[in-house]
């Protein structure tokens, strides 16, 4: 797909995707209307899909040493989307998928991929979070209460869900502040559906970019290969030997 596409084409990809944009400006300022504007709707959507992805520069991942201290992310918090803290603490002993979501980005099918994969490995210590974000195109523009209605009768997720986070800039979350000191910025989300595996003793194992989808090969790959994987061999967190339950 999009890993495989040189540059130039993607750069075409990107100048094409602004010209769609521009389509929905132009039907918004000459006053069109009926199908046309649909049209431009239509359009102006097509443009941020492209417009994203292409900024992705295609499919990227990148694979972390798990059994050094420095990759140790166990004693980050989140808030539940109820106003509860969520130390990640709390997943001990699981492996984790965390996901930064948009229940309005045109590839919110990836929920289905999500829950699907949920599903499937829960009962082997599997746990997705997902964690809101209005980064991106603003696609997620609720308060916790609206997201998780939208989530929960919407989307049909039952995984478990953080309160609305900032994943750069200024306010970003520790959680993505720690990813960048231990991946590097080029690991930080460039748009919705990131995902970050972490292992069953709190290390970063793995991140993917958006669109590499849960359910592919290589991603059920990393995330079994860490579920099977002896979490009395993993190295012990940097302050108390280990992430306890909370």
């Amino acid at each position: 797909m999009l890993e495989n596409l040189p540059l130039f084409r993607l750069i075409i990809l990107l100048i094409l995707a602004t010209m769609l944009d521009l389509v929905l400006v132009t039907a918004g300022a000459s006053g069109m209307s009926g199908e046309r504007q649909k049209l431009g709707r239509y359009a102006g959507m097509t443009g941020s899909i492209f417009s994203a992805l292409s900024l992705l520069f295609g499919s990227r991942h990148g694979v972390l040493d798990a059994n050094v201290p420095e990759t140790f992310v166990g004693d980050v918090t989140f808030t539940r989307i109820d106003g509860k803290p969520l130390p990640l603490s709390r997943f001990a002993g699981q492996t984790l998928l965390i996901v930064n979501t948009a229940s309005r980005c045109l590839l919110k099918e990836q929920f289905n991929d999500l829950q699907s994969l949920y599903t499937d490995l829960e009962d082997q210590g599997f746990v997705v979070l997902g964690v809101p974000s209005n980064d991106f195109g603003s696609q997620e523009p609720g308060n916790d209460g609206e997201i998780d209605e939208i989530y929960r009768s919407s989307l049909n997720v039952t995984f478990p869900l953080t309160g609305k986070v900032s994943t750069r800039g200024s306010a970003i979350h520790p959680f993505f502040d720690r990813v960048r000191s231990i991946a590097g910025s080029h690991a930080l989300p460039k748009w919705n559906f990131y995902k970050y595996v972490i292992t069953r003793n709190g290390h970063l194992a793995a991140w993917f970019s958006t669109p590499i989808r849960p359910t592919s090969k290589l991603m059920r790959q990393t995330i079994e290969s860490n579920l099977h994987m002896d979490a009395a061999a993993l190295v012990r967190g940097p302050s108390q030997g280990h992430i306890g339950k909370s």
